[in-house]
């Protein structure tokens, strides 16, 4: 977003829609790529504590199915071993999170 060609041209289109919405300075609605990285970090924590919330409940009642899967792609040759939890909650909806999912390495 900080390159000054993309920038130009961003703005010579937000003067061509300055015709219907004033003007418009650019900068003030493209976001950088700190503005970004913050914003990424704040909606992991987020959804990382929304699915510590719903796996609590099955997690104290031992009422949870975790699957390890160990899988190969043929294409890169590379080996991965992904964690799944599967619940159903107190109003019957069926869950399926991936809890993680890393190329495996052996050691």
């Amino acid at each position: 977003m900080t390159n000054s060609g993309t920038t130009h041209l961003k703005q010579h289109s937000c003067v061509i829609d300055g015709s219907i919405y004033g003007n418009i300075d650019v900068n003030d609605i493209l976001r950088g790529r700190t503005v970004i990285s913050t914003h990424i970090q704040s909606a992991s924590r987020s959804c990382r504590q929304r699915i510590k919330d719903l796996l609590q409940e099955p997690y104290n009642s031992r009422c949870l199915s975790i699957s390890p899967d160990f899988w190969c792609d043929k294409y890169k040759q590379v080996a991965y071993l992904s964690v799944t939890v599967v619940i159903v909650d107190k109003d019957f909806k069926y869950y399926t999170i991936g809890l993680f999912c890393k190329p495996f390495q052996e050691s």
